[in-house]
């Protein structure tokens, strides 16, 4: 059976902890004979790398291209998921980004894994031929924050970042402590953005 070393993506903020973490997988492997443990999607794709990222310790002779995606949608309640949610802040902004994403999307909300939310699904293909369907754009309500995924490089959205309010980012990652703190106007636009540029 391969050995499998399994990290939150959630918390992989910047392209710098993807060097550390091959480095890490790389020793590893070197200490259990394994050759070249870590994947890591390729830089190149218009994907969110928080929330497609994790690092594999199997066989050298399985193929990496084969490994099951560790995130997929499931048949488990959103709703039944944001009501268990511990406080009632975290509640209303979850609800609130569930009409938010599914106006958008015209799509409705699914859970992927045990917290993400989603909203519609796109395929992607990385360079090691490992393919997946992902959700278009989704959310993820954190003990400390809003996580919002919206793509690899949320960067190139600076100006309306500027006007957003308090908020921090990851790759391509939104973190908000809760909707009050930023302008819902500007944040629906960085969504229709996100949501544009995944369909």
């Amino acid at each position: 059976m391969p050995a499998k070393l399994k990290l939150d993506p959630a918390y992989i903020h910047d392209r710098s902890a993807f060097k550390d973490l091959r480095i890490i997988g790389r020793i590893i492997g070197k200490l259990i004979g394994v050759e070249d443990p870590c994947w890591i999607p390729s830089s190149s794709l218009k994907v969110n790398f928080e929330m497609r990222s994790y690092i594999t310790l199997q066989d050298p002779a399985t193929s990496m291209a084969k490994t099951e995606p560790k995130t997929r949608p499931t048949t488990a309640s959103v709703k039944d998921h944001i009501d268990a949610l511990p406080t009632e802040q975290q509640r209303v902004d979850s609800r609130t980004l569930v009409q938010l994403m599914q106006a958008i999307t015209k799509a409705a909300p699914v859970m992927w894994g045990p917290s993400i939310i989603g909203f519609g699904s796109t395929h992607l293909t990385y360079a090691s031929g490992r393919q997946l369907d992902w959700p278009i754009i989704g959310f993820s309500p954190r003990k400390t924050n809003l996580s919002i995924y919206l793509t690899c490089d949320i960067k190139q959205y600076q100006p309306l970042l500027d006007q957003l309010g308090k908020h921090t980012t990851g790759v391509g990652c939104l973190y908000v402590k809760r909707l009050s703190d930023v302008d819902s106007k500007v944040l629906e636009k960085l969504v229709k953005v996100a949501v544009k540029e995944g369909v």
